[in-house]
């Protein structure tokens, strides 16, 4: 449906898009978006935040992770050096 614009004279005269409504530019169209990847992509970055904060409240540092598996295997050898050798 156009839109009819009176003349001067009295006379409908059709009126574009443009001149109907001011307020649009003219120019490319926007970007096409797939809606379901833009969901998914958003609730996939959500749980990566929600990672990343896990990570920090309850996650060690390298450090104590690398400490605890070296008091591990010394108390594993040592474990095995008093083991007895009974044939």
């Amino acid at each position: 449906m156009r839109r009819v614009r009176m003349a001067s004279r009295g006379l409908a005269k059709p009126v574009g898009a443009a001149q109907a409504f001011p307020d649009r530019r003219r120019g490319p169209m926007g970007e096409i978006v797939n809606l379901n990847k833009v969901r998914k992509a958003r609730t996939k970055a959500e749980t990566q935040a929600q990672a990343k904060a896990n990570r920090v409240s309850h996650g060690r540092a390298k450090a104590q992770t690398l400490a605890e598996q070296l008091e591990a295997e010394r108390q594993r050898s040592k474990l095995d050096q008093a083991r007895r050798d009974d044939d």
